[in-house]
């Protein structure tokens, strides 16, 4: 099986027989050692869920060793609530899957990610309940801890297969995406695209302790009145210089954005504007199909009413015409 698999082929010595044999890294190969050491879980923040536990080991494959790799496994602690309505819309990335909570007793889900429905949770085992029961993840198992309700996060498998798990901050969406219909046919249509300009994106505040920022956390996030951010620190020359150039990035970033807004908006206009011609022309050639052209209808009411005087005064002078032979003869 060692040799083939092109990844482990050559750096591994199989040997014994019968009931038991020996696997060791080969020595100088890519797993001897710190090299084969398979530590395996990759956690970033977010939001809603903390690390709360240390990331198993799972093995060093060493010269000479025959212990075996362990599944990669981490604990995610729920976040506190006081109601349902704290938690929807956020949410967590797992194995790059995004799940966002949703109360389905005010209406089906309608994001982009998997919805996990926490309607009627009255407390964190409800949530993490509904995550283990709801969530659809390849590559990891998702279980409750039993200890203190919190998510516990287990690769499927033991060794490499479960060095790639990742966490992160999930289900608060970061750009907004729009696409219009801008013409009459299939696939005349423009997508506007607003990044994330919310000051953690833009790099002027960060977790609290990050380098460059305060210990504390002391601003808000832009959506309540809660201090989730730490500002950037400026008690040194140093660190008050640094600060400037991120600023600087962010006006930039911002700057960016609001020109791109600028160009959509200067394409909608010029949009407008067409269809603007477009409809005028569309008006125009259906006047032409239906009204009446009010000149000519005038010029060949003329012609007709003088035809008919023309006719009415030959009759008459016909009629006369008898009526003077009469006065001849009488």
């Amino acid at each position: 099986m060692i040799d083939s698999n092109e990844e482990l082929k050559g750096n591994f010595i199989v040997s014994g027989g019968g009931d038991s044999i020996t696997i060791s890294a080969v020595k100088g190969g890519d797993f001897e050692g710190e090299k084969g050491d398979i530590s395996a879980f990759s956690e970033t923040g977010t939001e809603v869920f903390d690390s709360t536990s240390t990331i198993a080991n799972l093995g060093t494959a060493d010269e000479g060793s025959t212990t075996a790799a362990t599944q990669a496994t981490g604990t995610l602690t729920m976040p506190a609530f006081t109601s349902v309505d704290d938690l929807v819309g956020k949410g967590i990335t797992i194995n790059g899957e995004a799940l966002e909570f949703y109360d389905a007793s005010k209406g089906a889900y309608q994001g982009d990610a998997q919805g996990i429905d926490i309607g009627g949770a009255a407390s964190k085992a409800n949530v993490t309940d509904a995550i283990v029961s709801q969530a659809k993840i390849d590559g990891v198992v998702l279980e409750n801890d039993g200890v203190d309700d919190d998510l516990k996060v287990t690769a499927a498998q033991g060794g490499l297969a479960g060095n790639e798990i990742t966490t992160a901050d999930g289900g608060i969406q970061e750009e907004f995406t729009a696409t219009f219909q801008v013409g009459a046919n299939k696939d005349q249509s423009m997508t506007i695209e607003i990044g994330d300009m919310r000051a953690k994106a833009l790099g002027v505040t960060a977790e609290a302790g990050s380098e460059g920022f305060v210990n504390n956390n002391n601003v808000t996030n832009g959506t309540d009145n809660v201090t989730r951010e730490a500002a950037l620190d400026v008690s040194t020359h140093e660190s008050a210089t640094a600060a400037i150039e991120t600023i600087n990035n962010a006006i930039e970033k911002v700057s960016s954005q609001r020109s791109n807004l600028g160009a959509f908006q200067n394409r909608l206009e010029h949009t407008i504007s067409n269809l603007g011609n477009a409809s005028e022309n569309l008006t125009a050639a259906e006047s032409r199909i239906r009204d009446v052209d009010m000149a000519k209808e005038m010029m060949e009411m003329t012609r007709t009413n003088i035809l008919s005087q023309a006719s009415q005064s030959m009759l008459a002078q016909a009629n006369q015409k008898p009526q003077s032979v009469l006065q001849l003869l009488g």
